[in-house]
């Protein structure tokens, strides 16, 4: 939260969700001690921002996890700060204050998960 800073209001509208896709450390060295290239945490980095499938939740919008006439939530309404999963074919990629995100609809998360590196 703190590396995405603040998000104007209104950036994120309706029953929308802002989710900061989850990029692990930067490893230069494996557990098996083979040395990493830059070129290889680039690719790494990359790989997050297309295919990562956890994230942050860092704005909701004001309608979100409403239940309406088609559509029920049960009780569930995840917040800023859950750490959520989800198909990475979903949302809409962007980049807010130099973070990669993903813009999505509440039924686009799978689930809240306990720590970030919980999935994979």
């Amino acid at each position: 939260l703190d590396k995405i800073g603040d998000i104007p209001d209104g950036l994120v509208q309706f029953s929308r969700i802002l989710v900061a896709i989850y990029q692990p450390p930067v490893v230069n060295k494996t557990a098996g001690g083979i040395i990493l290239t830059d070129a290889q945490s680039e690719e790494d980095v990359e790989e997050y921002y297309w295919q990562g499938k956890v994230g942050l939740i860092v704005a909701v919008g004001p309608q979100a996890y409403e239940d309406d006439e088609t559509t029920k939530f049960h009780g569930t309404k995840n917040q800023v700060g859950d750490w959520v999963w989800f198909s990475p074919s979903h949302g809409m990629a962007c980049e807010v204050n130099e973070v990669f995100c993903r813009l999505m609809k509440e039924g686009d998360i799978i689930g809240t998960i306990p720590h970030p590196d919980a999935i994979w």
